[in-house]
Formats: structure tokens, sequence, C-alpha cells
């Protein structure tokens, strides 16, 4: 359903009941509601990001020539044809264009993710994790021992290895610096670089446990690994980390969005259960949630408003980037369409008040409609019901 039929849907109102704790307290944390959305093709996704109003995601298995899907919605997915029967492990969006990296040494680049091009790496036999666009650069890690390239444009790849023997995993950027993360199987296991040429060892000795994804957000940088006792690190110059203590899961990626952090899991050989989800305001403390479905996560991207996961058992994922805390009372999200004027201040608001003498709360969102619908933007409120008496309750918004 697109948005700009919003306006002239007919009311919606849904109803769905919260609890977990005390009446009138607020739990912990919070939870996001993820669906489950159909793929195109049953490929291995490995790589996901958004940019300039599309969806990309890319396979490690290619399926042929069509390793990589698009969507508009981040709900509805196309297969489109790659550059090349290659595998690729990430994607990101930058300078106004997509681009991949992979096995050995292949990369591929895209300005509307439909349409790609091949552009071979610097070195044709490493394998390449995961890509960054910051600064005007793009920046890709990989390995064996400890491999890196920079590129202005996509196209054009130049080796700047940074110290060390890792096998990197992960790379973001953030706060005027790139930031890595690698695997225990070398030192260090994060290095950090002002310029994406000349990396540095983190100051603190990071516990060496298998680094699989960092990520930038309101000033903190938060990675997560896959093993070891202490799952989660914070920085917030990249250098200097601290341990903090989450769900053994094998996590294997992070993302940021709307004041959120939310990690994903693999497959659990670890030590839990596959397909975990946590969620965090802070970075530090974390909040275990519910997938959509239990399967081998492995990279979230963030955009628009929605996190998007996938999965390399050829799942997707969606979940509006809008936590909800379980409540003792009865809490009801009340939806309507936009007005004419495709906001929210022209609601009548005591015409759809539940009780007597509620008003205000009405705020502009992104709703999956009832029945299984795509969602659509919705003027969005939420009603607690506490002893009978109702009233609008602001911190489900």
């Amino acid at each position: 359903m697109s948005r700009a039929v919003t306006s002239v849907i007919t009311l919606i109102a849904s109803m769905c009941v919260l609890a977990g704790v005390a009446p009138g307290a607020q739990a912990a944390g919070g939870q996001l509601s993820w669906v489950s959305r159909t793929a195109p093709i049953a490929a291995l996704w490995d790589g996901v990001a958004y940019g300039n109003g599309t969806w990309v995601a890319v396979s490690n298995v290619s399926a042929g020539s069509t390793s990589v899907m698009s969507s508009p919605d981040g709900i509805t997915w196309t297969a489109r044809t790659s550059a090349n029967n290659f595998t690729y492990r990430d994607v990101t969006y930058g300078n106004g264009y997509f681009v991949a990296v992979g096995a050995t040494g292949h990369s591929m680049r895209s300005s509307d993710g439909i349409t790609w091009t091949a552009n071979p790496m610097a070195t044709p036999n490493d394998n390449f994790y995961s890509v960054i666009y910051g600064a005007g650069k793009f920046i890709a890690v990989g390995g064996p021992l400890s491999k890196a390239q920079s590129s202005p444009d996509g196209v054009t790849w130049t080796m700047v290895n940074p110290t060390g023997t890792s096998n990197w995993r992960g790379v973001t950027y953030g706060n005027g610096v790139y930031v890595a993360v690698g695997s225990a199987l070398g030192t260090p296991q994060a290095v950090w670089s002002s310029d994406g040429v000349t990396w540095t060892a983190a100051a603190t000795t990071v516990e060496a446990n298998d680094w699989y994804d960092v990520t930038f957000g309101a000033g903190l940088f938060v990675a997560v690994s896959a093993t070891g006792t202490n799952r989660v690190m914070t920085s917030t110059d990249g250098s200097t980390w601290v341990p903090r203590q989450v769900p053994t899961q094998e996590w294997r990626s992070v993302a940021y969005g709307n004041g959120i952090w939310t990690a994903i899991a693999g497959d659990g050989s670890g030590g839990g259960i596959g397909g975990a989800v946590m969620t965090s305001t802070d970075g530090v403390t974390w909040t275990p949630g519910l997938p959509a479905t239990e399967t081998d996560w492995r990279d979230i991207a963030y955009g628009d408003g929605l996190f998007v996961a996938v999965s390399i058992s050829g799942q997707i994922m969606t979940a509006i980037a809008e936590l909800t805390y379980a409540r003792g009372d009865t809490v009801i999200r009340q939806g309507l369409p936009l007005g004419s004027d495709g906001t929210c201040a022209n609601l009548q608001d005591s015409a759809y008040a539940y009780g007597t003498g509620v008003t205000g709360g009405w705020q502009r969102a992104w709703e999956p409609w009832p029945n299984g619908g795509a969602g659509g933007w919705a003027c969005i409120r939420a009603l607690a019901n506490s002893g009978g008496a109702w009233s609008v309750d602001n911190r489900e918004l």
C-alpha cells in the first residue's frame, strides 16, 4: 500500500493487549514488533542496506546471476541481475551509489539497486566481509590476515592494510573516524583510523571474541560478537572500549536508528537459540526480543523509520523503529489515516476518543494495517485503561 493513498483509507482501529509487569509500571526495556517478509528467491542473504529510497540485499552464495534483490519499502522485494556470477557479503550506500563487496576480490556498483556494474578490487584472492561509506570514501575490510581497501567511488580500489592479523568482519564510520572489528583468530580485535589509510590498534585490550559487526549512533560505537563472555562492547572514540554483558547468542549484526540499537543473532551454536534479537536505547543495557522467525540472521540495517534484517536461510523480517513496552493495564493503539494536508493537525480528537475526557496524543507514524496489510503513514496514539479510566499513554508513542 503506497503512502500516497493513506489519506483516503477508511477509519482504522487496531487493538492489542500488552502485559508483563504490574499495573501502571513500565518494563525495563522495550521490544520491536517483527514481521516476516517474502524474498523473491531463496538465496543466502548476507548483507542489506538502505539509500535514496531503496533497500538492497546481496547473497553470499550466487543463485545464478540473481544474487541481488531490491525493495522500495523493505516489504515487497524483487530479484535483480547482479554484475557477475559471484558471491557478495555486504552492501552499503554512499555518494549516490550502492557498493557491494564479496569473495575473491569482487565488488560491484549501482546507482539504483537494479542495474549493476562489476569492478575488480586491488587484490584478486582476498575475501571482503564489510563495506561502509564515510568522509568521501568507501572502506572495505576482510581477510585473511587483516585486509582493507579504500575507494573514492566504488570503482577504483587501493590497499590500505590495517595493523595486525585479524580477519576483519565489520567496519563503520562515525565521530570522524573509521572503526573495524575482527575475529579471535588474530590480533588486535579492534582498530581505528581518521583517514582510512593509517590504522591504529584500540588503546584498551579487547576481548578475544569473534567480533562480527560494529555501528555508530548517537555518539557511540557499538560492536557485537558471536563468542565470548561479554558479547557487546561500546566506545565513544573507537579506541577505548567497555565490555557489556548481554544474552549468550551468536550476535552477527547491529544497527542504529530512531534512538534504538538493534542486534540480531545467528544459528545459536554458541549456546543460545537461533534467530534471537535484542534492543537497547543506550547501547549498554539490552532487552531480549522476539524475532519474526527463529533463523540464521546475518545482517540488519535501518532506513526511513524501518529496521530490515536478512538471513542466510533466505528470509527477511522488518520492524518499525518504535519500541513497545509491557504494561499491566490494557493498552490499545488507535490509528487513523492522515488528514488531507498529510498531517495529524486537523483530527477531531473527541470524535475518536475511548471513554470520556481523552484528548491529544496523536503522532504521525508508520503503521502496519490490520489483517496482514503492508502498512502506511497514519496518525497513531496509544490509550491505556487503568481502573476503568482511559488516558493517553505517551510512553507508547
